[in-house]
């Protein structure tokens, strides 16, 4: 069953959010991005789109850019595509 930030996140428009909103990224995570300069949920999705949406590049991606686990990783590539069905991309 999906979280409810999940949920809340496939649902609205990614705008111009803090990354710490995306589902798989908390504030730690989110610390972390911010010092790759990607500070906005917009730029995750960036990077996602960027690697084709597959999934073991972006996973590899969050783990050598912010040191996510597998848990978080895959929360964040689930949004990220969920997001992409959900608005069309």
């Amino acid at each position: 069953m999906a979280s409810q930030k999940s949920i809340t996140f496939q649902n609205e428009p990614i705008g111009n959010k803090h990354v710490s909103k995306v589902p798989g990224i908390g504030k730690t995570l989110g610390d972390e991005l911010a010092k790759a300069r990607i500070d906005k949920a917009y730029k995750v999705l960036a990077q996602f789109l960027m690697r084709d949406k597959a999934e073991a590049k972006f996973k590899d991606w969050l783990q050598k850019t912010c040191k996510a686990n597998e848990e978080q990783q895959r929360d964040c590539f689930n949004a990220m595509r969920d997001w992409c069905t959900q608005h069309g991309l």
